[in-house]
């Protein structure tokens, strides 16, 4: 073969790799940009600012839980009321374990980490409940906004006052 045949494949080569770099700095934008919004809900939660907390989710958001169970956002509202109510504080961590991008579709596996302390009502001391969990997530950037669209809760491991707790 003549190396006038072979002159276009610098330019495939290059063109191949550059698409690879940009997917590489997409994957890494929204890792950042999802990672930034668990953050601010954890932070308004430890706050008790539901609507903060509640801001990354999108309308039709549906949370599975380990046992199946789904839960609306109106579900989980009630909950964080009833945990802010029984709580003198609530702590909690997030950290993105993987992601990946496919088009404005974003796959998160995440390891979440809470941990509340309330008085015990039976006995007036305080009481420590820790909540760890490992969950799928499953995010969509719409208008330039990414949303959480659905969680599916793997793992998770609770306990109160370092005992084993459901």
């Amino acid at each position: 073969m003549s190396i006038r045949k072979w002159w276009f494949v610098p330019g495939v080569i290059a063109a191949v790799m550059l698409q690879i770099i940009a997917r590489g700095d997409a994957v890494t934008d929204a890792r950042k940009a999802i990672q930034a919004l668990y953050d601010s809900a954890n932070a308004a939660i430890t706050k008790r600012d539901a609507t903060g907390a509640f801001a990354i989710y999108s309308p039709t958001f549906i949370a599975i839980n380990n046992k199946g169970e789904k839960h609306t956002l109106a579900d989980m509202r009630q909950r964080l009321q009833l945990l802010s109510d029984q709580s003198k504080t609530i702590v909690g961590t997030t950290k993105i374990q993987t992601l990946t991008l496919k088009g404005n579709t974003a796959n998160v596996r995440i390891i979440e980490h809470s941990k509340l302390i309330g008085v015990d009502p039976a006995t007036g001391t305080d009481s420590t409940l820790v909540m760890d969990s490992t969950s799928d997530d499953i995010w969509v950037l719409t208008k330039g906004r990414w949303l959480e669209t659905k969680s599916k809760t793997l793992t998770t491991k609770d306990t109160l006052n370092g005992r084993p707790f459901e």
